[in-house]
């Protein structure tokens, strides 16, 4: 199908929501500036060495999520999954600056391990047997923390534990909620928008290829019809990203002291009010 002409006053609807997610992305690049300048002294060490490229991740997926979103078009399907990572991501950035020190320590253990054992991957896919490796393997010994990184996420029987925390993505948000009620809102309502249908979209079943075309109503058989689930769909992405965003945003500009960010994101959140107000007056 291609893009759908449609007219110029919904095309400046969804451009102003995109202008916002852009505008996020602003910030946390003054939050990722902010963390990595010698005199900032707020917060955990730990947390400041681990949550700048997190962060910059963070940004990279709604910049990605923004271009298939800019034409109507059957592109915008694939957004769910980035939208649906970020969320994620959001949770863990905001979970590892609520928990301190130790949640970000743990997070930089699971990469150190995960990253050697990544060296040599065994295993069986569909009854076929598979090895990878690399040609140089350093010895465990030789890498200062690995053995005890490799001992903590190791379970009893010898497998591999790939959960990097055994703390539910509900059970970080309620954490995230004792250090700032608003961030938990805003992540808890971004995993509510997002998860569920991004969920069955990524593991490809019938009823994600249905919702994309029908959602609770008749299949989009027409250039009309599909008009309204792009924007359906864009108001679920628009809000996951929104969300996760702003939730991390607000946290991090509390506890890293940087007022004047937490404040920029207090004006997206009017402007996105303002833009409801609109839509519901057209």
């Amino acid at each position: 199908m291609p893009a759908i002409e449609v007219d110029a006053a919904s095309q400046e609807q969804s451009a102003k929501l995109r202008t916002i997610l852009y505008a996020q992305t602003r910030l946390l690049d003054g939050l990722i500036h902010h963390l990595t300048l010698p005199e900032t002294k707020a917060g955990s060490p730990e947390v400041i060495r681990v949550a700048p490229l997190m962060l910059q991740a963070l940004g990279i997926s709604v910049h990605s999520a923004l271009k298939l979103c800019v034409g109507r078009d059957m592109a915008i399907r694939d957004a769910y999954g980035i939208a649906r990572s970020a969320t994620e991501l959001a949770v863990n950035i905001a979970y590892i600056a609520a928990g301190g020190s130790d949640v970000a320590r743990r997070a930089d253990r699971h990469a150190m391990q995960k990253t050697y054992r990544d060296m040599t991957r065994r295993g069986e896919i569909g009854g076929l047997q598979f090895t990878i490796t690399r040609d140089q393997i350093p010895r465990v010994e030789e890498m200062p923390g690995l053995p005890e990184a490799l001992a903590e996420f190791t379970g009893k029987k010898g497998q591999e534990l790939t959960d990097w925390t055994p703390v539910s993505i509900s059970g970080r948000i309620k954490e995230v909620r004792g250090i700032s009620e608003t961030a938990g809102i805003y992540l808890a309502g971004a995993v509510s928008s997002i998860y569920r249908h991004s969920s069955e979209l990524l593991h490809g079943t019938y009823f994600g290829v249905i919702h994309f075309w029908r959602g609770n109503s008749a299949p989009a058989t027409s250039r009309e019809a599909f008009d309204e689930r792009w924007e359906e769909h864009f108001l679920s992405i628009f809000n996951g990203l929104f969300f996760s965003v702003g939730g991390v945003i607000t946290l991090y500009a509390q506890m890293f002291a940087v007022p004047e960010i937490g404040a920029a994101q207090q004006q997206l959140v009017a402007a996105t009010e303002e833009w409801v107000e609109q839509r519901a007056s057209r």
